[in-house]
């Protein structure tokens, strides 16, 4: 007993720590899928509430699970890790019960379940772990601490999450594990290799038996298609055998207003595009906008490309154009796309070729004359 609970409190404290640490420091992106549960709930006012919610979980996971990997205060920690995994467990049954919210992450976006079923289970594998904590751990049982000791602990292990998680949220996060990080080639994290597995599927045929009413299913091999008197066709049915390779992006586009797909225009174009991601135009922030448009002008004038990514409607865009006085082409993108690429609304991703050069959040967009120096940009001015 003494081993399994040694066992228990070390595997647990472990994964706990892990997903308080990688969460929290894209406690931006975290908001974004707990803002999905909310909407899931219809209990819209509560959206403001996701990033707080997001930056108070991290912290109390993070401080439990260093709590049970250093046994301080080992029943107190379990309670809290209890709370936490409980709450993990539900929104997990959420996306599996309603086949909803998919590709459930857990620790930042470097490990995913590919079923939310098989998150579900995960979850509730470590709930059990948990709950075995909270029955064997009595009073008293925990390493020679004072309380003062104990408190300073618990207080900067949450101090720590919660700093670097209003780091990420005010700027980029302090590492980037989203699919469109700096370095990497869109085109090439889009295609299939050619040697890639292929996804298998299989059809379920239902044919139902006229004499007994009964519904039985048949694969496309024995199917009673012939037996037109003892059967008839009910449904189909066709299920994931094998999954095969999956790109790391995926549902990447660029369309202008008129609905003409550019994606290879942009990714095939050998000098620098910016890219100012804006999800939702009535939400962007407004406090870069004049640097955003001299940007604009510069490439406008040196022949570089420059154009917003956003989901927004036609109508919240001339609004927004009128607002800000940006004169730039619009785009569209998906909207869960644009807050896999940067989380920061308005953000700026600097392209060349495929390829991510740099990626700014809104409060750290560097000037024009920063950019012409770092990136030798050209100025027909100057020339």
């Amino acid at each position: 007993m003494k081993y399994l609970i040694l066992i228990c409190r070390v595997v647990v404290g472990l994964i706990l720590t892990t997903f308080g640490l990688f969460r929290g420091i894209d406690a931006v992106g975290f908001s974004y899928k707990i803002n999905e549960y909310i909407k899931l709930l219809k209990v819209d006012d509560f959206e403001v509430l996701s990033l707080p919610i997001a930056l108070i979980f991290c912290a109390s996971t993070f401080a439990s699970g260093v709590a049970l990997l250093s046994s301080i205060k080992p029943r107190i920690a379990t309670w809290t890790a209890l709370g936490m995994t409980l709450a993990a467990t539900v929104a997990s049954y959420i996306s599996w019960h309603y086949n909803v919210i998919h590709n459930c992450v857990c620790f930042g976006d470097i490990f995913s379940f590919e079923r939310a079923y098989d998150n579900l289970v995960a979850r509730a594998s470590i709930l059990v772990a948990v709950i075995f904590l909270a029955i064997v751990f009595r009073a008293g049982q925990y390493a020679s601490y004072t309380y003062l000791r104990y408190s300073s602990i618990m207080l900067w292990a949450s101090i720590f999450i919660i700093v670097i998680g209003l780091y990420g949220t005010f700027n980029l996060p302090l590492i980037d594990f989203r699919p469109f990080k700096e370095g990497i080639n869109i085109a090439e994290s889009m295609s299939v290799p050619s040697d890639a597995p292929s996804f298998e599927y299989e059809t379920i045929l239902y044919y139902r038996n006229k004499q007994t009413n009964e519904v039985k299913p048949f694969t496309e091999f024995n199917y009673p298609w012939k037996d037109t008197i003892n059967w008839k066709y009910s449904s189909r049915e066709t299920k994931l055998v094998k999954k095969g390779y999956e790109p790391p992006i995926t549902d990447f586009s660029i369309k202008t207003e008129d609905e003409t797909d550019i994606t290879e225009e942009v990714l095939q174009d050998t000098t620098y595009n910016f890219l100012v991601i804006a999800g939702d135009v009535s939400r962007s922030n407004l406090k870069t906008q004049t640097q955003l448009n001299r940007l604009y002008e510069f490439c406008k004038t040196n022949g570089y490309g420059f154009r917003c990514l956003t989901a927004s409607s036609p109508k919240q865009i001339a609004r927004f154009k009128i607002i800000s006085g940006a004169e730039y082409e619009f785009c569209t993108t998906d909207a869960t796309v644009l807050k896999t690429m940067i989380t920061s609304n308005p953000g700026l991703m600097l392209l060349k070729g495929a390829v991510i050069i740099k990626k700014w959040h809104y409060n750290n967009i560097p000037t024009v004359d920063k950019l012409k120096t770092k990136y030798r940009l050209q100025d027909k001015k100057e020339s």
